[in-house]
């Protein structure tokens, strides 16, 4: 079956779309009558959720932090604290993301497997969904179960909401750009500008610029996320390391934005990341429907997009021994250059033109003799002049 006739099949399904049941209003009323110091034990218990609602939290916070996408934590995307989502209206956006629950619920046991059942199409076939057979509940009972397990992460949220912590003044979120502009729904704005005949650099950066307007002009980044729950991080170095050189850091402000969760209202989100032995720093966010990115919340992190418009910022993400650059700054003629010292080592070298016998420095050695630190830096661009990218012929060949 074809991508549109999966589409329009899954789109023909909405009575398999689990909903709201009509406990919720009972439910946030008991929430907001909760004591200020009450534990998550403890509001458990003055809620009239089950106890199986710890284990569905520790299920939706490791699940986020191995794949985000397939994390329980998704089902919150049509509610908000402190309010009452509407009796009847769907929990899930569509089987998709119902699906990523269901298998979710079920791999961390916090619900039977005979309570779910395949969607059948019109075909009489299974509704297949991202190669997965889509799911939905077996029967009333199995509705109510998801619903207590929904309330449980609400309840989560809701406590974690009214929580006095102090926040950063900015979260990030570092973004590879090909992750974005490949998607379904930009894709077809920039195929012009991969066809035209221009510099590849500077067809990226216009491809790039295109993807910052779609976001702050255009105010459609929720068009091209996967989720409406994304993650963040309080560093800014974390962020530009899952950017990776070849894209930009998306900053909020903490205070206009829905935290779910994050590493001041969870421990565990202190904790080392398993894959990259990182401390990330992690902030589970809602971003509102009305909020206005701008221009001042896109900070570039873009080798390619540095070169193509001449920026001396291109120098520290330098990803191998073919760049260089030359460049003045405090009266010094610089150039720096990337090689490899090993087989997977690059290192940066800086050597002072005006210095005859200078074959090159790190950047400590540099600073150590020179009394200034030779890397462009935010800070040091308006001492910079003369900026040229060349490149340059890699080692051994």
């Amino acid at each position: 079956m074809r991508f549109r006739e999966i589409a329009e099949d899954i789109g023909a399904q909405t009575a398999d779309l689990i909903t709201f049941d009509d406990r919720w209003a009972e439910f946030v009323a008991a929430c907001h009558a909760l004591p200020p110091d009450a534990s998550f034990g403890q509001a458990v218990t003055l809620t009239g959720l089950s106890t199986g609602a710890a284990p569905a939290i520790r299920a939706a916070l490791d699940s986020w932090r191995e794949s985000p996408t397939q994390s329980m934590f998704h089902s919150l995307a049509h509610v908000r604290p402190g309010e009452v989502p509407p009796v009847g209206t769907p929990i899930f956006p569509d089987l998709m993301w119902q699906t990523r629950f269901i298998i979710k619920a079920r791999e961390s046991r916090v619900l039977p497997p005979l309570s779910t059942r395949v969607v059948m199409g019109r075909d009489k076939k299974p509704v297949q969904v991202r190669g997965t057979a889509a799911m939905t509940a077996r029967d009333e009972v199995a509705v109510r179960h998801i619903n207590r397990i929904v309330r449980a992460l609400y309840l989560y949220w809701f406590l974690n909401h009214r929580k006095t912590v102090k926040l950063p003044k900015r979260l990030y979120r570092g973004i590879r750009a090909a992750d974005l502009y490949s998607h379904d729904t930009f894709k077809p704005l920039v195929d012009a500008i991969w066809k035209s005949d221009g510099d590849r650099r500077m067809t990226r950066k216009d491809v790039i610029d295109r993807l910052i307007a779609f976001i702050c002009d255009d105010r459609r980044l929720h068009e091209i996320t996967d989720g409406k729950l994304l993650s963040f991080t309080a560093s800014q170095s974390i962020a530009q390391y899952f950017a990776n050189g070849s894209g930009f850091l998306l900053a909020v402000d903490p205070k206009k934005v829905e935290i779910v969760t994050s590493e001041l209202h969870d421990v565990e989100l202190t904790e080392p990341d398993m894959m990259t032995g990182r401390k990330e720093r992690e902030y589970i966010v809602r971003i509102p429907p009305d909020y206005h990115f701008t221009r001042a919340d896109i900070i570039m992190h873009d080798l390619d997009y540095f070169i193509a418009e001449g920026n001396p910022l291109s120098v520290a993400l330098f990803d191998h021994d073919d760049k260089s650059a030359t460049y003045e700054m405090n009266g010094t003629k610089i150039e720096a250059y990337a090689y490899w010292r090993s087989s997977d080592k690059l290192s940066l070298v800086f050597r002072n033109r005006s210095v005859e016998r200078d074959y090159g420095n790190n950047r400590a050695e540099f600073k150590s003799l020179y009394g200034f630190d030779p890397m462009p830096t935010t800070q040091n661009l308006d001492q910079i002049t003369n900026f040229k990218f060349v490149k340059r012929k890699p080692y051994g060949f």
